[in-house]
């Protein structure tokens, strides 16, 4: 007996070890709907502007979505993403910081500073 028609195969994804398969992978739309809120909130409090608190979420995700084969375990996302949001408000934090810290520097370097041609003797 011939078969002489194609059916179609299945679709097989092919895996490297370690990695989960498709239906245990991290679905990063329907957490980013249903998170993305309260994570936008829990980085407010710690920047203190909502512009910084959004952009701080929306690169959690974005790192999220490009590392989400990687997840060891899909159920553990959310935390995931929850640790990437804090770590970059601590980032957010660390480098104000430095640059108050660098415009101090430079202003009193101007005030102490002697002006050109000017001499320390009066």
């Amino acid at each position: 007996m011939s078969w002489t028609g194609t059916t179609p195969e299945p679709e097989i994804e092919l895996l490297s070890h370690g990695e989960p398969l498709a239906r245990d992978r991290v679905d990063v739309a329907t957490l980013f709907a249903e998170h993305q809120l309260g994570l936008v909130r829990l980085a407010l409090l710690m920047v203190g502007d909502q512009a910084t608190a959004e952009d701080v979420v929306q690169k959690a995700f974005a790192r999220t979505h490009a590392g989400r084969r990687r997840l060891r375990d899909p159920g553990k996302a959310l935390t995931y993403v929850r640790s990437a949001v804090l770590n970059g408000a601590r980032s957010v934090l660390r480098r104000r910081a430095a640059a108050a810290v660098a415009a101090v520097a430079v202003v009193a370097f101007v005030v102490v500073r002697p002006a050109p041609g000017s001499s320390s003797r009066s």
